[in-house]
């Protein structure tokens, strides 16, 4: 019975030690032994359309005026004719092949328009149609909604004066502003912009 029982006391001596020795091993993997997970990919760069992008500053040249672009929408039918840029602070870049308009986003009534009224007041100023042109609307950055169809009315008065009317069937919007030369514009990647008021 003695040899039975340190038998057996052996055994159990082993096995615990056998059981230490794994739970050892498993530590030291876990612990700096696994590789780590792979970084996740870049992120798709930003979509480009005459010449500016998600993130880049706008400058109107002569003026001190900038803003960064925050959201982009998108206008087309058969091809893009047209994108609004717009930045947090309701300064908005209208670009398309031929134009660049900057303007600012204002509150109106005309919002809840159905469709583009051929004559429309915004702050005081009375602007008539000159374009008509139903798109779909594909928006990005921190003001986006569901792509859907529109109606885009663009506006001038004897002034000088330009306006965009976007009329959605949920959700509408109103920029005026003034007409630019494309020499009137930079576009600058948000690294690469000049700092107002440095360097001279």
């Amino acid at each position: 019975m003695i040899i039975v029982g340190a038998l057996c006391a052996s055994a159990i001596a082993a096995g615990a030690g056998l059981w230490f020795g794994m739970r050892r091993k498993n530590a030291k993997a876990s612990a700096g032994g696994a590789p780590p997970p792979p970084p996740p990919p870049p992120p798709p760069p930003a979509l480009r359309v005459f010449g500016v992008a998600l993130g880049d500053v706008c400058i109107q040249v002569g003026y001190d005026k900038e803003f960064a672009v925050a959201s982009s929408w998108i206008l087309r039918d058969d091809a893009i004719r047209g994108v609004l840029w717009l930045g947090t602070d309701k300064s908005t870049l209208l670009t398309t092949r031929d134009r660049r308009w900057w303007m600012a986003r204002v509150e109106s009534s005309v919002y809840r328009a159905a469709d583009v009224p051929s004559t429309i007041e915004l702050e005081g100023q009375v602007l008539h149609r000159t374009r008509r042109l139903p798109v779909n609307v594909e928006s990005a950055g921190d003001e986006s909604f569901v792509a859907e169809a529109a109606v885009l009315g663009e506006y001038e008065d004897r002034a000088g004066k330009v306006a965009v009317l976007l009329a959605c069937p949920t959700y509408a919007a109103a920029f005026i502003g003034s007409a630019l030369r494309e020499d009137e514009v930079e576009v600058w990647s948000p690294d690469a912009a000049p700092k107002f008021g440095e360097g001279g």
